[in-house]
């Protein structure tokens, strides 16, 4: 007796199948060039839709269909069905075992396409003794297609290695917005083009669960309103899954399932601790197909991670909910404590769901300040709203709801004063000191030293929780670092935060407190350190996932500032753009000071409309001006930009009104700007007003540069060479070039008499005249003098005491490397030796 017609027919297309011509096109690729294609995806996601849907428009090869249920699980039934399909498009294919049916396949024409569908109704044995002998066995030409909910027990591993596997999942499977508006068309449904990917966001593009809603929504007014309402829960798709996927699976891992599903995210520990033996049940949810989706790998070494589709998770939460509540809070309430030290987020959302109010509550006055430092103060807020109304005037709450609103720029002062008497007297002592504090700080006005001395012996106090400690320490250094008073004050106090936040697992205050470091070090001219300190700043944050956290933005502009010094413009670039993109409304002095380093990094690239926009991002006003941090760059600006456009006369008033700042970098720019004016005197008084003072490595750079080329223009050579060495001698270890790039022009003669009046520091004097050559105001007449890289490269360690050997090391390469090097600039330049080639090469600007 045959297989009923019904089993090995393709089949039927009802009138809402919704056509998707590129996904079956990339089908129909896939099964052409492989012998193996795999269509793999959970219940209700259209395999077999799809399929139907490429044998009826696309394929052009006789298809054998074969559907499977659980009477299919036995080799000689299946046997028996696979040979009825072949038989019914290949005449003579009946066949009694697996080596008749494989003749048959054999004696068939190229291009035939077996399709079995819905193969996990068959046990691993029987796959493997009749599928996998097929897919072993068969002929070159025969295309072999499985559909499934899960990967079948078949050596796909090797069949992938070979490149004989196609596969098609569940991503390839879920629908875009414009399939999902397709179908709502097709369903009577009117949604605009964004209503339709708010659904399709809300079921995650799951066809079955796409095509409930909107049956749910054509029997009601307004579609489109609905779709903006609808929460997951009201997505109908709970019958869908008892019928389709709960039933069909053995009670306890059914049981598993719903219990799971109380978290978005299972691991192997936490499935442990939901039902014993759970992390065995989790491994055959994964090979089963159900839902689940691997995402980073756990950072405690729990094993892997696995996601569960959101739509499926809370629906299967509803039904949880329905059978046995109890059950459901009891869940809730085992989650919150296994994530409480890993993710206190989540533990929130799982106390509130107990209704262990206490709890949420408890966890959120310990952590709610790093999230306000992460600048996620959106996810701040829909955590408070999740609390009970009990908790509506809880001091803590209060407090983390007004602070929200003031570093978001909807409040003030006042705001938290209100918080203060909305508490009634509950206040205490440790809420006043966070109250206190933030005023100041996150308002932008009165941050002063002032405002926040009262505040270190109070964060002393033993009974100061660790949470509020670290969260006062980062505020208190971040005040007295932008102020720029007493830095290694709040170098100590940031340094202490973040230890303090980082071993109660506030990662985000912790690393608020080390990118305020790195700013502070950028500002000192520990320029290594700096970038070192943001760097791992910036890793820490991409590891978390934070794309909101103004705390990163100091991070960013400290290796802005550290990269424009060391002339690295095109790094120096992007992180200041990224300082001024992070800043936001939450941090805008650090803003304002991005703008203003990116507005000195445009004029040193010649790019007059990107300094047009970063100086009107930096603005006039004057509150920042009265901040010593900020004058290292906000009263250079202007004197820089009439320096570079000729105008001296200019840039000496701008000069003065930035030296009114008593910044060092200020002053050294009135006495370069004095010495560009010819006014040798006054720039040198200018400079002595730097005596005795602790100046940062490139501002002492700078005055060493100005110095040495009034000395030089003064015929006081040697004087000029000791002031260029000690520049040298400083600006080395920190990788300091900015300066000598700002005085190129005039400095170039004196750093190639400097070679040969010798340097300790001849390699990064090479590297400076290597990296910017003269200006020529004509080329050499002969082109034999045209010189590689590499032997320019040469030329320029000629002038310097370098033996052949030290420069071979300097250049990585070898001694006869570099002497090849030289017999070539000799012959070139038509000299016969080293102090002519250098006498020559000066003479006609090659070096």
């Amino acid at each position: 007796m045959g297989a009923p017609g019904v089993k090995i027919t393709a089949p039927t297309l009802g009138g809402f199948v919704v056509p998707r011509p590129d996904r079956v096109a990339d089908l129909d690729a896939l099964v052409t060039g492989h012998r193996v294609t795999l269509v793999v995806a959970p219940a209700g996601f259209g395999k077999s839709t799809l399929l139907a849907s490429w044998t009826a428009t696309v394929c052009d090869r006789p298809v054998a269909w074969l559907a499977l249920d659980a009477s299919d699980d036995d080799p000689a039934r299946l046997l028996h069905g696979l040979a009825h399909a072949v038989a019914a498009v290949v005449p003579g294919g009946a066949a009694r075992t697996v080596d008749e049916l494989l003749v048959a396949l054999d004696r068939a024409p190229d291009g035939l396409v077996v399709v079995v569908d819905d193969v996990q109704a068959l046990g691993a044995d029987v796959v493997r003794d009749v599928l996998g002998r097929l897919v072993r066995y068969a002929p070159p030409g025969l295309r072999l297609v499985l559909a499934g909910r899960y990967d079948p027990p078949l050596p796909l591993h090797r069949l992938r290695l070979a490149g004989e596997l196609g596969e098609v999942r569940e991503r390839a499977l879920a629908f875009d917005g414009t399939e999902v508006a397709r179908l709502a068309s097709s369903s009577g449904v009117e949604l605009s083009a964004s209503e339709a990917e708010e659904l399709r966001g809300l079921t995650g593009g799951w066809p079955v669960a796409v095509r409930m809603s909107l049956l749910s929504l054509a029997a009601g007014d307004d579609p489109g309103a609905r779709v903006r309402r609808m929460p997951a829960l009201a997505v109908p798709v709970a019958d869908y899954l008892v019928d389709e996927v709960l039933d069909g699976l053995p009670a306890p891992l059914a049981e598993f399932v719903l219990r799971a599903t109380v978290d978005d995210v299972v691991d192997p520990v936490l499935a442990e601790r939901l039902v014993p033996g759970g992390a065995r049940l989790l491994d055959e949810c994964v090979a089963r197909g159900l839902f689940l989706t691997r995402t980073v790998p756990n950072a405690r070494d729990e094993g892997p991670v696995y996601r569960w589709h959101a739509l499926f998770a809370a629906q299967c939460r509803v039904l949880q909910g329905r059978r046995d509540p109890d059950l459901l809070v009891a869940t809730h309430r085992l989650v919150a404590e296994h994530r409480r030290s890993t993710d206190w987020v989540s533990a929130v959302r799982h106390a509130s769901a107990a209704g262990d109010d206490a709890v949420a509550a408890g966890l959120l006055h310990a952590h709610w300040a790093d999230l306000l430092v992460e600048g996620d103060t959106a996810l701040l807020r829909r955590l408070l709203a999740q609390l009970p109304a009990t908790l509506a005037r809880d001091p803590g709450v209060l407090l983390a709801a007004a602070a929200a609103d003031v570093q978001d720029g909807d409040g003030d002062l006042v705001a938290l004063a209100h918080a203060r008497r909305a508490a009634q007297g509950a206040w205490s002592d440790t809420d006043e000191l966070v109250g206190r504090l933030l005023g100041p700080v996150l308002s932008s006005a009165g941050q002063t030293p002032a405002a926040v001395a009262w505040a270190t012996p109070a964060l002393d106090a033993p009974d100061v929780d660790p949470a509020t400690r670290a969260f006062g320490l980062y505020l208190v250094g971040r005040v007295e670092a932008q102020t720029g008073v007493d830095t290694r004050r709040a170098r100590d106090h940031l340094t202490e935060g973040a230890t303090v936040a980082a071993a109660n697992g506030l990662p985000a205050i912790a690393a608020g407190c080390r990118a305020e470091q790195s700013l502070l070090l950028a500002d000192d001219g520990e320029l290594t350190r700096a970038d070192d300190t943001a760097g791992h700043v910036l890793d820490q944050g991409a590891e978390h996932g934070w794309t909101r956290t103004s705390a990163l933005a100091a991070a960013h502009l400290a290796r802005g500032v550290t990269a424009f010094w060391q002339d690295r413009l095109a790094d120096a670039r992007r992180h200041l753009a990224a300082a001024q993109t992070g800043a936001g409304r939450q941090r805008p002095e650090v803003a304002v000071r991005a703008a203003a380093v990116l507005a000195l990094v445009c004029l040193a690239q010649d790019d007059g409309a990107g300094f047009a926009r970063a100086r009107a991002a930096v603005g006039d006003d004057p509150r920042w001006r009265t901040v010593a941090s900020f004058a290292d760059v906000l009263g250079v600006v202007d004197t820089v930009a009439h320096v570079r456009h000729g105008d001296l006369a200019a840039g000496l008033r701008t000069a003065h009104e930035a030296a009114d700042v008593a910044h060092p970098l200020a002053t050294v720019w009135e006495a370069e700007t004095q010495r560009l004016a010819g006014h040798s005197d006054a720039a040198d008084r200018a400079l002595d007003r730097l005596d005795g003072l602790r100046i940062p490595a490139h501002v002492e750079v700078s005055a060493a540069l100005t110095r040495a080329l009034l000395r030089s223009a003064q015929h006081d050579e040697a004087g000029a060479h000791r002031e260029l060495e000690h520049a040298l001698a400083v600006a080395a270890p920190e990788g300091v070039r900015r300066p000598f790039a700002d005085r190129a022009d005039d400095l170039h003669a004196l750093l190639v008499d400097h070679l040969a009046w010798g340097s300790a520091h001849e390699e990064f004097v090479a590297g400076l005249l290597a990296s910017a050559p003269p200006a020529r105001t004509s080329r050499p007449a002969v082109r034999a003098w045209e010189l590689t890289a590499r032997e320019h490269e040469v030329l320029v360690r000629l002038r310097s005491t370098m033996t052949t050997t030290e420069i071979g090391a300097a250049l990585f390469v070898s001694t006869n490397t570099v002497k090849t090097h030289q017999r070539s600039i000799y012959r070139k330049l038509g000299v016969a030796g080293r102090r002519e080639a250098v006498r020559l090469a000066a003479a006609n600007g090659l070096i």
